[in-house]
C-alpha cells in the first residue's frame, strides 16, 4: 500500500480466477502438438516426431501446473507461437488454428499483468486488460470503503472492484479526501 506522495495512490486489484484462460490455450496447444507429431510420423520425420512427442510431455506439465492453480513457464507464449507459424505454413485449416493459437498468446500476456487502478493528479488510469483514463472532469465520485474501489462517472457509468491487499482505515481516509478534493475541484 504505497502512495509515493499525497498526489500518486496505486491500489492492486483482486485478480479473478484466470485458470480457464490458461488451461484452454494449454489444450489448443496439446492438439495442435498431437496433429503435428502424428503428421510427422506420416512423412517418417523421426527427429520432428520425437520433438513434438517432447513438446506435448511439456505442454502436459504445464496444463498440470495450471490446472493446479501454480505458476507456469513464460514459454508457453514462445510454444504458442511456434505452434501458430506451423498451422501457418500449413495454409487451409491451419491458417484458422494459427490465428486461434496468436490470439491466446496475445490474450494470455495481457492476463499476467498486474491490475491496479493509479490515481494521481490528472485522473484514475484503471490498468487491467485495457488501460482506461478517467480525468476528473468525468467523475462524480471515487471512494474505497470496506476494501471496494468504486469509481462513478459522470456519464452513468460505475467500476467496481475488490481491492487487492487490506486497506487500513487511515489509507483509506486519504484515499477518499484526495479524491474528493480533486472531484470537488474541477467542479
Amino acid at each position: 500500500m504505497d502512495n509515493i506522495s499525497r498526489q500518486h495512490f496505486a491500489i492492486p486489484l483482486k485478480q479473478n480466477n484466470t485458470r480457464v484462460f490458461h488451461i484452454v490455450p494449454l489444450l489448443m496447444l496439446l492438439l495442435s502438438f498431437g496433429i503435428f507429431s502424428f503428421d510427422a510420423v506420416l512423412q517418417k520425420k523421426v527427429l520432428l516426431a520425437a520433438c513434438m512427442v517432447a513438446a506435448i510431455i511439456l505442454t502436459i506439465y504445464w496444463l498440470h501446473l495450471a490446472w493446479v492453480g501454480r505458476h507456469i513457464s513464460n514459454l508457453i507464449y514462445l510454444a504458442l507461437l511456434f505452434a501458430a507459424v506451423y498451422w501457418f505454413v500449413q495454409l487451409g485449416v491451419g491458417l484458422f488454428m494459427g490465428a486461434l493459437l496468436l490470439l491466446a498468446a496475445l490474450l494470455n500476456t495481457r492476463l499476467k499483468e498486474k491490475q491496479e487502478i493509479v490515481v494521481t493528479d490528472e485522473g484514475i488510469i484503471i490498468k487491467m486488460f485495457w488501460n482506461k483514463m478517467y480525468s476528473w472532469q468525468e467523475l462524480v465520485n471515487v471512494i474505497i470503503k470496506d476494501g471496494l474501489v468504486t469509481i462513478d462517472c459522470k456519464n452513468n457509468k460505475i467500476f467496481q472492484k475488490e481491492a487487492g491487499i487490506d486497506i487500513t482505515a487511515q489509507y483509506e481516509a486519504e484515499f477518499n479526501e484526495f479524491c474528493r478534493l480533486k472531484i470537488i475541484a474541477v467542479k
